[in-house]
């Protein structure tokens, strides 16, 4: 009998906690997405502020590098919100040309800062104003994202 009592206890809280973890809170959500997307972009200012030592610059950005690879990995662990996906691979999205960005462009801009007088200007004005691009429509893309998903699911 006790076994009984203690079986049934057991099957009802589990489901009260499958109930309760069926009912998805659009704030919720995307403050778990935006949590990992605001602590993937933390490294940016250390990246620029060791531009000028290249083993310093080399070092944030491998860092920074690890830190995206990891939220990318956090981000496509969570769900979707009621089968909409949309703002989650918007984030995975914006992450990845962050990542894109660490991986080559800044990797290319420190080699380029090592040579001094011996780099092209013209290639690192290029490297320089296609990351400002990349980030800004990556940011455009997330926001848009973001603004369609809080209208979406604005009144649950």
């Amino acid at each position: 009998m006790k076994n009984k009592i203690v079986s049934t206890l057991i099957v009802t809280i589990g489901c009260i906690f499958l109930a309760s973890g069926c009912k998805q809170d659009p704030v919720d959500y995307n403050n778990k997405i935006m949590e990992v997307l605001n602590a993937s972009i933390t490294d940016m200012d250390a990246l620029n502020a060791a531009m000028d030592n290249l083993t310093n610059a080399e070092n944030a950005r491998k860092a920074w590098e690890t830190k995206l690879v990891s939220s990318l990995d956090k981000l496509k662990g969570i769900g979707d919100f009621k089968g909409d996906s949309s703002f989650k691979n918007a984030s995975i999205q914006a992450l990845e040309t962050y990542l894109n960005v660490v991986s080559k462009d800044y990797k290319r801009l420190i080699e380029l800062r090592g040579l001094g007088d011996k780099a092209d200007p013209k290639e690192v004005d290029q490297i320089l104003t296609r990351i400002n691009q990349d980030f800004e429509k990556a940011a455009t893309s997330l926001n848009a994202a973001s603004e369609k998903f809080a209208k979406e699911y604005a009144a649950q």
